[in-house]
C-alpha cells in the first residue's frame, strides 16, 4: 500500500476550474431554461394557453428564485 505522500493526483484535477456549489445553482438554471423556453415558444408563436402558462412557469421559477437569494441572504450569508 503507498503511503500518501507517493500518491500523485491527475494533472486534470489540479488545474481544473472549481465552482462554488451554492443552494442557488438549481434555481437560477430552472429560470434559465424556462425562460429560454418562452422565448423560443414566442418566436414560434404557439397557441395562447401555452404562452400564458410559460409566462406564469417563468413567473413563478423567478419569484422562486427571489424568495431563495432574500432568504439566504438574510439567514446564511456565506451561502
Amino acid at each position: 500500500m503507498p503511503d500518501g505522500e507517493q500518491i500523485e493526483l491527475p494533472i486534470d484535477s489540479a488545474s481544473a476550474e472549481r465552482y462554488r456549489s451554492t443552494p442557488l445553482r438549481p434555481a437560477i438554471w430552472m429560470t434559465g431554461v424556462v425562460v429560454w423556453a418562452t422565448v423560443i415558444a414566442f418566436l414560434f408563436r404557439v397557441p395562447t394557453w401555452a404562452g400564458i402558462f410559460l409566462c406564469l412557469l417563468t413567473g413563478l421559477s423567478f419569484l422562486l428564485y427571489l424568495g431563495s437569494y432574500i432568504f439566504l441572504m438574510a439567514t446564511d450569508r456565506e451561502a
